[in-house]
Formats: structure tokens, sequence, C-alpha cells
């Protein structure tokens, strides 16, 4: 499956389950991680900056146990229920 990245946001949205994504780091390599949205921020400040301005979303890293900026810019690939759903414009 594939989609594109006008639409990867709504697509991550509607999808309430842990998300498996790579995607292109700033230093060029990948990284692999999973996340989830379906999170409330309880602590915490407010951002400088509006994430839909720049193609960002703030997720729940599962791994790290913290929130992360996921740059849509910059994802290749997610997985969903071991579905793999390819990125691209």
């Amino acid at each position: 499956m594939k989609i594109s990245r006008a639409k990867v946001k709504d697509f991550i949205v509607a999808n309430k389950t842990i998300i498996g994504a790579t995607n292109i780091k700033q230093d060029g390599t990948l990284r692999n991680w999973s996340f989830r949205i379906d999170v409330d921020r309880t602590n915490g400040g407010s951002k400088p900056y509006n994430d839909d301005d720049f193609g960002y979303l703030t997720v729940w890293d599962m791994n790290k146990q913290g929130y992360r900026t996921l740059d849509l810019n910059t994802l290749i690939k997610l997985t969903i229920n071991k579905e793999i759903i390819d990125v691209g414009d």
C-alpha cells in the first residue's frame, strides 16, 4: 500500500494504535521507531511553533517513553498491524 505525503497526517490520526515508522534523521541516517498519538500531554510548556506550519506531528515515542516530533516530510514508511505503508508524493 502507498499513501501520499499530503494525506499521511490524516491517516496517522485516524489509526489510534501503535504505529511503526521509518524516517530520515537530520544527519541522513534512518530511524526505525514506534509511536502512538492518543496520549494526552499533561506537563511541560508550549512549543514556540505550530506543528502544522512545518509538517510536524507530536507523538509519544514508545521506546523512549517521551514526546517526540515526527517530521512528516522525512517519513519513508509506516507499519500498522503488520501492514507496511510506503509514504511518497
